[in-house]
C-alpha cells in the first residue's frame, strides 16, 4: 500500500549501527517510498525496520554501504540531522 511521505515509527535493530549511533530505539521517520526488500546478503546488515518488518536502513560496514528506505532530511523525520551528522563523520574529513 502507498507509504510515500507518510510518517511511520521504526525500531533499531543493530546497536553498532554507524548511521543509527546515538538515536533512540524508536523514532519517527519521513516514508520514502513503499517497496521493500528481502535481504539476501551475509553482509548486510538490518539496522532498523518497522514495526511489521520492513526493513527501513541497512549497513554493510565492510564495504562502507548504507541504505535508508525513509526521508532523514525531512522535516517529518526526527533525528535526520544526527543521521547525516554520523554518515559525514564516518566519511568525509
Amino acid at each position: 500500500y502507498p507509504v510515500h511521505g507518510k510518517i511511520d515509527i521504526i525500531n533499531r535493530t543493530d546497536k553498532t549501527s554507524i548511521l543509527l549511533k546515538g538515536l533512540p530505539d524508536r523514532f519517527k521517520v519521513a516514508r520514502y517510498h513503499s517497496l521493500c526488500c528481502n535481504v539476501l546478503n551475509n553482509s548486510l546488515i538490518v539496522t532498523s525496520e518497522t514495526d511489521d518488518k520492513i526493513p527501513m536502513s541497512l549497513e554493510d560496514k565492510q564495504a562502507g554501504a548504507f541504505a535508508v528506505q525513509f526521508h532523514p532530511e525531512s522535516f517529518l523525520s526526527e533525528y535526520g540531522r544526527i543521521i547525516m551528522k554520523n554518515f559525514i563523520n564516518e566519511f568525509v574529513e
